[in-house]
């Protein structure tokens, strides 16, 4: 009769030891999953979180700082000195037809360099980086970044042009060439009369760029659209400006966003060998493209390392936990397998682990509280033994 070759079949403890390593891998993996789940979620919520509370700084130094210059426009606007300086220059170039069309006046006899003397007076006096004198129609007495009079009109600059118009002062982001500036402007009056124009600017440059990124705690960046992008200021390095602007490209989707003044809110950038978050608005959303954009950088690096470090703890603890599971199930033996305690000779069950060989062999000596209980624990007899001495043993009758 042929028989039939039994199938393979894993020991039960075998098997036992496959499932549960399998349950502690499959915790190991849950855990890991988890971890990355929920850390991910937290971290991106604190880098939300950073941002908005970044940007919301920003604006507030950036408003404190333009009400500063407001205040400082209105003051030396409505300084009699000042009215009276002002009226009198006017007075001279008005009657020498600065402005005529065919006509050439010498600036000296016009009154027009004593009205620059005196803005460069008032700019060592208070902090501004641009202060111009215009006449009522726009045209330019004036300038501290000009030594020489010349003859020029702002009666159609976007920024200038309401307040020109309609005789009111105006305060706000401002553009003058490459140059982005914080600006305001307000008449300058002699009771009902109009006499002209005073603006005050503040370049909004690094210096700028670097005090509000420190109260805010977040880097920032002022681009003007173009191909390729121009960082006007920021707060960053050279190397790390130079590489914005190389990410920024015109088919970026921030480059896009830039040329048609839109905002983003989550941008990811890698600037050098670090990795960054970033937020896109436009300066000024009602002028358009032409003031530029606004760029707001957190390190997503330094935001996620708390996560990163917690999510690596995890992983490197789940080989230990899987190698603590398994020494639960197999015991330092000779490759046995043993499911729970074992039972000792005489039917005893010994909730001791038990050792391999109890026995000292030729040449060797064992030592240790195992080895002196076991040496010091009485021989107790065999069953067969012990049943021949009740056999043998003579049974007293009585009489």
């Amino acid at each position: 009769m042929q028989t039939t070759k039994p199938a393979f079949r894993l020991p039960l403890a075998a098997r036992i030891f496959l499932v549960c390593g399998g349950l502690i891998t499959a915790a190991i993996l849950a855990a890991v999953a988890v971890t990355y789940s929920q850390g991910r979620k937290i971290a991106d919520a604190s880098v939300e979180s950073a941002l908005s509370t970044s940007v919301s700084v920003q604006d507030a130094a950036k408003q404190a700082q333009l009400d500063q210059i407001q205040t400082l426009v209105s003051f030396i606007a409505q300084d009699p000195a000042v009215v009276q300086y002002f009226a009198s220059s006017t007075d001279s170039v008005t009657d020498a037809g600065l402005f005529g069309e065919t006509e050439t006046v010498d600036p000296l006899a016009t009154g027009s360099v004593s009205l620059a003397d005196l803005l460069s007076e008032r700019q060592s006096q208070y902090p501004f980086a641009l202060g111009i004198f215009l006449d009522d129609q726009g045209n330019v007495l004036a300038r501290t970044d000009e030594q020489e009079a010349v003859q020029e009109s702002l009666r159609d600059d976007a920024f200038l042009q309401p307040a020109i118009s309609d005789v009111q002062p105006i305060s706000g982001f401002w553009r003058q060439g490459a140059t982005l500036y914080q600006a305001a402007i307000t008449p300058v009056q002699r009771d009902e009369d109009l006499l002209g124009f005073l603006l005050l600017a503040q370049a909004v440059d690094d210096t700028f760029a670097m005090k509000v990124g420190d109260i805010s705690g977040a880097h920032i960046a002022y681009l003007f659209p173009g191909s390729p992008v121009k960082v006007v200021s920021s707060s960053l390095s050279d190397e790390q400006a130079q590489d914005l602007a190389k990410n920024l490209g015109p088919d970026s989707v921030a480059g896009k966003a830039i040329e048609t003044a839109q905002s983003v809110e989550t941008l990811e950038l890698t600037l050098g060998s670090g990795k960054w978050i970033g937020r896109l608005r436009p300066v000024d959303a009602d002028a358009g493209p032409h003031l530029g954009s606004a760029l707001l950088l957190t390190s997503a690096d330094r935001a996620y390392a708390g996560f990163q470090r917690i999510l690596n703890l995890v992983l490197a603890a789940g080989p230990r936990f899987t190698g603590v599971g398994a020494s639960a199930v197999v015991p330092a033996g000779q490759g046995h397998f043993a499911t729970g305690p074992s039972i000792g000779a005489g039917g005893r069950r010994s909730g001791r682990r038990q050792l391999p060989d109890a026995r000292v062999g030729v040449g060797h000596r064992r030592t240790g509280p195992a080895v002196a209980q076991f040496r010091s624990a009485p021989v107790r007899p065999s069953g067969e033994k012990r049943y021949r001495r009740l056999r043998d043993k003579p049974v007293a009758v009585s009489a």
